[in-house]
């Protein structure tokens, strides 16, 4: 889910470092101007309790999408 602040300078791509499919991720990030972040609670493990972490485990580069905490206009506290 992406919350609607505006527009995302940042994103969290939690798992994809994981995948060979990561240099492509980094790519596309880089292609709209989002800085890639790390998984800001990875103490949750969500990725290995997600649906993803059984695709990767096969091959399937799966991975989640979240927005950061910085927006363009904002500053990091208001996410």
């Amino acid at each position: 889910m992406l919350i609607p602040f505006g527009m995302p300078q940042e994103i969290n791509v939690n798992g994809a470092q994981r995948t060979s499919f990561f240099p492509t991720v980094q790519a596309t990030a880089r292609q709209f101007g989002l800085a890639i972040v790390p998984d800001p609670r990875p103490e949750a493990g969500s990725y290995y309790r997600s649906d993803h972490f059984s695709l990767s485990r096969v091959g399937i580069p799966a991975f989640s999408v979240d927005a950061g905490r910085l927006y363009e206009g904002h500053d990091r506290r208001l996410g």
